[in-house]
């Protein structure tokens, strides 16, 4: 099997773009797949994000991935960082942009750092 590293790659499988940096990519009946661990992948993205929100507004998929991440539903992710399950639809619902909002929630992101993840 061939076997090539890629410096740089764009992966998409979060639901936002991230880039991956010297990525194995193996040859499989002809076509180049990445090498990726997800889970890793996934669990570095969601400490990153929660960095990011300390900082600035992060998008509604960013919102998105870690409620999906954290195994909430909106009702309940809606209710550890204090807003509306409402809120947490229509923030999702922008997809790639800062949702709009009166409240500055970049605290209560910090706080879901304690949060046990259930798998």
């Amino acid at each position: 099997m061939e076997k090539k590293v890629v410096p740089e790659y764009e992966y998409l499988g979060l639901g936002f773009p991230i880039t991956l940096t010297n990525i194995e990519f193996l040859k499989i009946h002809g076509q180049w797949y990445p090498k990726i661990n997800v889970d890793k992948v996934a669990n570095e993205a969601f400490h990153a994000l929660l960095e990011k929100a300390a900082i600035e507004f992060i998008t509604g998929k960013e919102i998105e991935f870690i409620r999906i991440y954290l195994n909430m539903t909106k009702q309940a992710f809606g209710k550890r960082i204090n807003v509306a399950h409402t809120t947490i639809l229509r923030w999702e619902k922008v997809a790639n942009k800062v949702p709009k909002t009166r409240k500055d929630h970049r605290l209560a992101f910090q706080e879901l750092k304690n949060v046990t993840v259930t798998i």
